[in-house]
């Protein structure tokens, strides 16, 4: 059997190099489309939430504000006839926000109300004010996630005026933050936070609005090329969604990234183990190695992201049913 020349603590090293490597301070936020249900029956959780949230739950005792969720329970608040559902999500949202992370409701806009899909025709702008007041009320969410976000140059007032409805739904009560056995705990100073998912770069006159943030690229990347020598091609995932570098320049941007489909597990595990080796072999130290998810991280907040994710699902036709296994890197 061939030895392999280089010590153990360098093989260790190797795994711990992301760990380490966050040790340096970051300001950018994590934004977690949390697509799953608060329970597993076979895996309950350390919070009794599933192992996603309890991942989620802490995510946020440990990165506060900097952890931002996006709750989804049916395309939105869900029927709250379902109490199970209700009692579940109300649980992990709440744990999630006690212990310092973000939570926004999931509210789908249906590009203004333009788009013909299944999910879309025959709603309503009325179905989307309940919605917004639902999440409000029933979950105390700290603020939105507006899916089809429109980009059309008519529908921006239409856009405005939805934005102005929300804040006045919430204003009367919004700086409660929780009802702690009686005990009202407020914050005079909560941030209601607005994200707006276009998927692309909308027109300037979208971008002027500082308030939002603006969700401008949801798209596949292959994180894991063939050559172990390759980074990701953070530029060509960007050029799909018509990413517009210059116009963002200086806006809240988010982008979201997911693993291209036809690449299986052990094609994935393959590619990863050829990376590693390929590392092993050059004899670099740790803080020189460049993983497959720091190299994207780094990219995207080099292009001016401070909202992102990057995740290793979606080869499956669903990204945001688990979380990535480098999930806590992306800190």
């Amino acid at each position: 059997m061939k030895k392999n020349p280089f010590p153990l603590f360098i093989v260790l090293l190797l795994f711990l190099a992301p760990q380490l490597g966050k040790a340096q301070a970051s300001d950018h936020k994590v934004i977690v489309p949390a697509y799953f249900f608060p329970y597993d029956n076979a895996n309950p959780g350390k919070h009794d939430v599933g192992p996603y949230w309890s991942t989620l739950i802490d995510a946020a005792g440990q990165y506060g504000d900097r952890l931002v969720v996006i709750a989804n329970v049916n395309n939105g608040p869900g029927d709250p006839g379902n109490a199970w559902a209700t009692q579940k999500y109300t649980e992990a949202i709440t744990k999630v926000r006690k212990a310092g992370g973000i939570v926004l409701g999931y509210v789908h806009l249906c590009y203004g109300l333009q788009h013909s899909s299944a999910a879309c025709n025959g709603r309503t702008l009325q179905q989307i004010k309940g919605e917004i007041a639902n999440w409000h009320n029933r979950y105390n969410v700290d603020g939105y996630f507006f899916d089809e976000a429109p980009t059309a140059p008519g529908k921006l007032q239409w856009l405005k005026d939805l934005d102005a409805y929300t804040k006045s739904t919430v204003a009367p009560n919004f700086e409660v933050l929780f009802n702690d056995n009686g005990t009202l705990v407020t914050d005079p100073n909560r941030k209601l936070y607005r994200v707006m998912h276009y998927g692309t770069t909308p027109g300037q006159d979208y971008l002027n609005t500082a308030a939002w943030v603006h969700s401008v690229c949801e798209g596949p990347i292959n994180l894991y090329p063939l050559d172990a020598g390759v980074a990701p091609n953070v530029d060509a995932a960007l050029q799909q969604v018509g990413y517009n570098t210059q116009q963002m320049q200086h806006k809240q941007a988010a982008a979201m990234l997911y693993q291209q489909g036809g690449l299986t597990e052990s094609q994935k595990s393959a590619r990863i183990s050829a990376r590693l080796q390929a590392q092993l072999e050059s004899g670099v130290l740790y803080h020189d190695l460049n993983f497959t998810w720091d190299t994207v991280e780094a990219a995207l907040k080099q292009q001016g992201f401070s909202y992102l994710y990057v995740t290793d699902d979606g080869a499956d036709g669903n990204a945001w049913d688990r979380l990535p296994a480098f999930f806590w890197q992306l800190f």
